[in-house]
């Protein structure tokens, strides 16, 4: 303490904080009467070891008060233990192993009381001239500007230690506020990044931010509890078990009359730019880029990325005027420091730039945003440029004259060599569904030079099957493969059983799957294809089957008809003898609804089965 009086007496308008969080204890009559601070070096043995191994209520308010800073925030967690509920018979026994409930206003009051002490001794009196009491000590920041914090109600309450570090979420919380959570960031500020000093961080807002987290952390903390117990315990009743949700309310003194004041610097902002924005992939009308951030080597504590920043303009010659100049190309892609740091959620890296020209190239640049505030941008990329509309056109001829050339084989080619790119996939089942239909119609038109599928291409297929499972999303796609499948199906028995013999994932399963999608995820023109298809493989599977070794003349198939027909009326006959019979009653003891014989007075909880 000597030291760190030193250190604040050098700077007389200093802010001093301290979070002090240990076990506590109290002895309640005598001379020693009080609470006390205790360490890891306490005994409590004797009420002798310890009052000399721990701190007093008294010394402990005398300590803050000898700091001679002008602002002080002091935070205080003394109740780990409860005190037990049993009540101690002997009198002689006088520990308590929690502090008194009344702490915090004691600790208030005896610091104002030193700070009395020291005002009349020095001879200050209000420019009023009215008497310095201790209301006015209190009321008066200029006189005593402090804030005293505690993280719950020692009473009935106990600190949360839902963490994967195992300490009081008190002290997380407030080292969270400390590294920025206690910021609310202003997204809508692009002004370019300033090397200047830092803004401070205030008193009140680490105050503000600790009370609301400490609530919300018991709040999530009794639903983890709740969920946890479900989904490891199965029980027949829904009130197995009952919980005593945990409560924790911070409470504070001082904050209502003192000034607000700083307690810190706000974490800064990221002092190296991003790498350059790096192209992934476009469209006609849009362009998706990759940030990369590179961590310094020589930083040894990065404040924490909550996201990023992209801005565009228009490269090259065409693009004068207000394509020249930087404008922002996306959403601020920006998460709290709760969602980053607590959830651990990553800020999107990847990034696409909607709303673009066609055939247009434009030039990128980015920057990070920490609580600190905006990084500076990255330098710009290079030219990267939309596509054109003659390029979808040029990739579908491309597959067609591939098939006119090698037929099957010559799309199956391409197919495999580009793999990720979903339109190269969904032209050549476009394709390939032209060249099935020739096996059932005639093809006219540029496509009548098209070879028909033969039941060797069944690689091929397997190929469009693939494509299918790995762009889902992709409607045309679907569609185009489902009526591959269906036209396939219809066009001799020989495709139909080749299709059916695909390992899993099979081609009816998919088929099946599709069909069964309601409209939210697929459109009626695909569900109508798939359920086609799926009708034509179906009749497939039934036409391979082993047919009937006897076949029905028309006099027995009549015979057997005219056998299924009366007894038929036979059942309808007996359901309506018993109908007649039976009849429905309310049992008033149970309330429930049973059956008796109107002839022989026998009941039963439901018909016969012959009667049903």
């Amino acid at each position: 303490m000597k030291e760190l009086k030193k250190i604040c007496s050098e700077e007389p308008n200093s802010s001093f904080f301290m979070c002090l969080s240990t076990h506590g204890a109290r002895i309640t009559r005598g001379a020693n009467e009080g609470s006390y601070v205790l360490f890891s070096e306490t005994r409590l043995s004797s009420e002798e070891e310890l009052v000399l191994t721990a701190i007093h209520e008294r010394d402990l308010a005398k300590m803050i008060h000898d700091i001679p800073s002008k602002n002080k925030f002091v935070a205080v967690e003394l109740c780990q233990i409860q005190e037990p509920k049993d009540k101690i018979v002997d009198d002689a026994e006088a520990i308590r192993h929690r502090i008194h409930e009344q702490f915090l206003p004691q600790l208030y009051k005896q610091i104002v009381q030193l700070r009395l002490q020291a005002l009349l001794e020095r001879g200050i009196r209000l420019p009023s001239n009215e008497e310095l009491t201790e209301d006015a000590v209190r009321s008066n920041p200029k006189l005593l500007n402090l804030i005293l914090m505690e993280s719950c109600d020692v009473k009935k309450e106990v600190p949360v230690r839902a963490n994967e570090e195992r300490v009081s979420n008190f002290m997380l919380r407030f080292r969270d506020a400390f590294r920025g959570a206690a910021i609310t960031p202003k997204l809508d500020e692009e002004n370019g990044f300033d090397q200047g000093p830092r803004h401070p961080l205030f008193a009140k807002e680490v105050l503000e931010y600790v009370c609301r987290s400490i609530r919300d952390d018991a709040v999530k903390h009794n639903a983890l509890v709740h969920t946890e117990y479900k989904s490891r315990v199965r029980t027949r009743y829904e009130h197995a078990a009952e919980f005593q949700d945990i409560t924790q309310t911070p409470g504070f003194l001082g904050a209502d009359s003192s000034i607000d004041f700083g307690q810190g610097e706000i974490p800064e902002p990221p002092t190296m730019p991003l790498a350059s924005p790096t192209y992934v992939t476009s469209s006609l009308n849009s362009i998706t880029l990759k940030l990369n951030y590179t961590v310094p080597s020589s930083s040894t504590e990065l404040p924490t990325v909550l996201g990023y920043h992209i801005q565009r303009r228009g490269h090259g010659r065409a693009c004068t005027g207000e394509a020249s100049g930087w404008r922002r190309a996306a959403a601020f892609q920006v998460l709290s420091y709760e969602e980053v740091v607590r959830n651990g959620v990553i800020p999107p890296t990847t990034v696409t730039v909607y709303g673009l020209a066609t055939d247009t190239a434009y030039c990128f640049r980015a920057r990070a945003r920490t609580a600190g505030g905006w990084g500076p941008f990255s330098t710009s990329s290079s030219g990267y440029r939309t596509r054109a509309a003659t390029s979808t056109m040029d990739q579908h001829e491309t597959i067609r004259l591939a098939a006119l050339r090698d037929g099957a084989n010559g799309v199956a080619k391409l197919m495999d060599k580009h793999k990720n790119a979903g339109a190269i996939q969904r032209y050549a089942a476009e394709i390939l569904a032209t060249m099935a239909m020739k096996g059932i119609s005639t093809v006219h038109g540029r496509n009548a030079s098209l070879q028909p599928l033969v039941p060797s291409d069944l690689p091929v297929v397997i190929t469009v099957r693939n494509a299918m499972l790995k762009f889902k999303k992709d409607m045309h796609l679907q569609q185009q493969g489902c009526i591959l499948f269906g036209r396939l199906a219809v066009s001799n028995a020989t495709w139909r059983e080749a299709l059916l013999s695909v390992d899993k994932p099979s081609i009816m399963s998919i088929v099946q799957d599709i069909s069964s999608r309601d409209g939210r995820d697929f459109n009626s023109e695909l569900t109508r294809c798939a359920t086609w298809a799926l009708e034509q493989l179906r009749v497939g599977a039934i036409t391979l089957r082993q047919k009937p070794r006897h076949v029905l003349s028309e006099h027995a198939a009549a015979t057997r008809l005219q056998g299924m027909y009366r007894c038929r009326k036979a059942r309808e006959g007996v359901r309506a003898l018993a109908r007649s019979v039976y009849a429905q009653a309310i049992d008033p003891t149970s309330g429930m609804t049973y059956v008796f014989n109107t002839r022989t007075g026998a009941t039963f909880w439901g018909l016969p089965q012959f009667a049903s």
